[in-house]
């Protein structure tokens, strides 16, 4: 099982890089992934749920700020995180 593992989102050319870290598997159905920068914290919740002979992938993301001034940018940031995150979802169903 995956502990941990550190990421990056390029933002308006403003590179984030963090860390996740799992705090929450139930094998092989929910995994949740503490995520956190300098400027933003929050997890990433992903829940696997068997359809027949097909398997529905549902993945939430719940982010905020650290300060205020990473406060005055989140909705930059989240634009852009929203803009890759279907993608990265359609990528990880497709892996699984």
């Amino acid at each position: 099982m995956l502990e941990a593992f550190e990421w990056d989102a390029n933002v308006g050319g403003k590179v984030y890089r963090g860390t996740a870290t799992t705090v929450e598997a139930t094998t092989p159905t929910r995994f949740v992934l503490d995520m956190e920068t300098s400027e933003i914290i929050g997890h990433v919740t992903t829940v696997l749920t068997k359809t027949g002979d097909t398997c529905d992938v549902t993945v939430s993301m719940d982010l905020t700020t650290k300060g205020m001034l990473s406060a005055m940018f989140f909705p930059a940031i989240k634009g852009v995180l929203n803009s890759g995150f279907p993608q990265q979802v359609e990528d990880l169903a497709a892996t699984i």
